[in-house]
């Protein structure tokens, strides 16, 4: 079977086209963190985009043939990266990335106010998770999060691309702070209750 896999860094996007275990051709494709603050981390997720397409396209046309033969794509990449998006699917502001620290002081609110939380999904929250950020987002850019119809993750951002519907993996989504499965049903309510809108999902 062909396929390609893309893997979603936080300092380049790297592609590779596959049959089976033979690699027919790679691409990378570099970018850098902007760090507005100290301690903050962001990237636009038109980078991300732009640079699989480039990549998409190196591989096209190394492989022209094989290339017209993929049965699937399968995405990875940087976890707990913030990315809110608008009813149409366009990002809000810059994605916060999994080494932006900004939400510190949120985080150890979680932590004190919620730690059966952390028994439920198996992590105490720290400031690179979404569920931190987004309570950041909550108390500092109240009108990014009131308009976000969809939190995802980088790579999902990506994945978005080819698909009509949001996705996320588990892992993700507890550091998210929030389930996808009837185990963690218990969870959308205090997640809802003082971070994110009921209109908002978190995908």
């Amino acid at each position: 079977m062909i396929a390609i896999g893309i893997d979603c860094g936080t300092s380049a996007l790297k592609a590779l086209l596959v049959d089976e275990a033979t690699v027919l051709a790679g691409a990378s494709e570099a970018y850098e963190p902007d760090r507005p603050r100290p301690g903050w981390s962001e990237q636009d997720p038109a980078v991300w985009r732009a640079a699989m397409e480039r990549a998409l396209n190196a591989l096209r046309a190394a492989a022209p043939q094989a290339y017209a033969n993929v049965s699937a794509i399968s995405f990875s990449g940087q976890m707990h990266g913030l990315v809110a998006l608008d009813a149409a699917d366009r990002p809000l502001r810059p994605a916060m990335l999994h080494n932006d620290g900004r939400a510190a002081a949120e985080a150890n609110e979680l932590w004190e106010g919620h730690r059966d939380l952390a028994a439920v999904v198996g992590v105490k929250p720290m400031p690179g998770f979404v569920g931190p950020k987004a309570l950041w987002l909550a108390r500092h850019e109240p009108e990014s999060l009131r308009a976000a119809r969809t939190i995802m993750l980088p790579k999902d951002f990506l994945r978005l691309r080819f698909l009509a519907r949001e996705c996320v993996g588990l892992p993700e989504s507890h550091g998210a702070r929030r389930g996808i499965s009837g185990k963690f049903d218990g969870l959308q309510a205090s997640a809802d209750g003082f971070v994110i809108p009921a209109s908002c999902q978190v995908a």
